[in-house]
Order: structure tokens, then C-alpha cells, then sequence
């Protein structure tokens, strides 16, 4: 998580492990996809697991999944309404690890058993997916560390924009054309390792975007000019 901004205003951009997992566990076990409002697939893309799982439970689970990521994307947005100013973030970081659909256990799932035990047995490879060690064990995969230093998916999501000043430029440009410095707000951008839709969810004060999306300079930067200056 990363916290930018000054006195009279903040940004906090994030990768929600919570929201990937759930992603996760559709993409390796190939569960249909392209619902309004899904997600597209994940990038980099996870291992294939569906033969470890029968038809009959695959069918069970592909009919569980689109409540679950519901969910999740509804306890998302809750968890990340903005927080006071000054106010501590370890609570709202918390609980936004915590979205990570309580695995490894998953009980949240026990009315879906056939997506439950789909979930459980993805969280090891998940979390191999999305932030590997290092230094790897015996017999795992070497990890690659990018300018970040992190490894898996959210380093990949990380280094799209690390070492940029997008959001500062781009609050910079709102106030020279308002004639004024920007006004108090709160906005959280939440990034997705996704291709498409290029913005998932918004709202006043919140969006989760794909890493496409962050990925191009020049839309990125448009997106962000139109939803912060309605607001600053």
C-alpha cells in the first residue's frame, strides 16, 4: 500500500490480494468467465489446475463462483471507504488482507463445498503466484524480483508504476486549471492483474482499474485527471 499526497488530500494505491484470490481460483480451474462486470482474465496467468478437479464439482463450483466474487467485491468496496485524515491505516489494511476470502480454510465457502475445496487447494499455489519467496524452497521455481524488489503478480503490479509521478502531475495540472490548490479529498485506487475492463469499479471516491490501465501513461493519466477533478 502506498499513501501519497499532502495535508488537504490523499491517494492510496493498493493490489487486493482478496479480489486476485477469487480470480485465481476462476482462471486455474477454468471456470466460465465474462459475466457484466467480471473481470477479464488474470496476467500474468495462473497455473492450469482444472484437471485436478472432476466435471460434476467443476460444474458445482463455476455455478458458486459469481455470488462469491459478488461478495467479495462488495466487502471490497466496504472495507476500502476512505479513512479520516491523520487516521491510522494498519486497521484498514487489515481488513483488507483479510479479504483474502479467509483461506486457507475458506469457511466462508462451507455453503459451496465443491468451491471451497476448489479454494483451498489453489491457496498454496496462489500465494506462489502472487508473492513467491525469494529464495525459494526445494523444488519451486526460481523468483524473479523486478525494480521493486517483490516478486509474483504484485511486484509485476507494483513496478507498472513505480518511480512515477502521474498523480502529482496530474493534481498538479487539476489546480493550474482551477486556479486554485486542489480541495480536501480521500480517492483509493485498488489495480487489478488484468488486460480488460480497463476500470472494474468506481465511485466518488474509489476505483479498481486494471494493470492495463496503469500500464499506458497516457490513459492512465486521462482516467485519473477525470475522476480526481470532480472531487478536488
Amino acid at each position: 500500500m502506498r499513501i501519497r499526497g499532502r495535508p488537504s488530500w490523499r491517494l492510496t494505491i493498493d493490489e487486493p490480494e482478496g479480489l486476485h484470490l477469487v480470480l485465481f481460483v476462476r482462471d486455474c480451474y477454468r471456470l466460465p468467465a465474462g459475466e457484466a462486470g467480471q473481470p477479464g482474465a488474470l496476467t500474468p496467468a495462473g497455473p492450469d489446475l482444472s484437471g485436478s478437479l472432476a466435471e460434476p464439482a467443476r460444474r458445482a463450483a463455476a455455478a458458486a463462483w459469481p455470488a462469491w466474487w459478488q461478495s467479495a467485491a462488495g466487502n471490497h468496496r466496504a472495507a476500502s471507504r476512505p479513512l479520516p485524515h491523520g487516521a491510522s491505516t494498519a486497521e484498514h489494511l487489515r481488513q483488507a488482507r483479510q479479504l483474502a476470502g479467509d483461506g486457507p480454510e475458506f469457511s466462508s465457502l462451507s455453503h459451496a463445498p465443491a468451491l471451497r475445496e476448489a479454494a483451498r487447494a489453489a491457496f498454496g499455489p496462489f500465494q506462489q503466484w502472487w508473492a513467491p519467496p525469494l529464495i525459494p524452497g526445494p523444488g519451486d521455481p526460481p523468483s524473479r524480483a523486478g525494480p521493486s524488489g517483490l516478486s509474483g503478480a504484485r511486484g509485476h503490479l507494483v513496478d507498472l508504476h513505480l518511480g512515477r509521478d502521474t498523480d502529482h502531475d496530474v493534481i498538479a495540472q487539476i489546480e493550474r486549471d482551477l486556479g486554485r490548490e486542489a480541495g480536501p479529498f480521500d480517492f483509493r485506487i485498488d489495480i487489478l492483474a488484468v488486460t480488460q475492463p480497463p476500470v472494474i469499479m468506481q465511485d466518488e471516491h474509489q476505483a479498481v482499474i486494471s494493470g492495463a490501465l496503469v500500464a499506458s501513461e497516457t490513459r492512465y493519466r486521462d482516467w485519473l485527471y477525470a475522476a480526481i477533478r470532480p472531487i478536488a
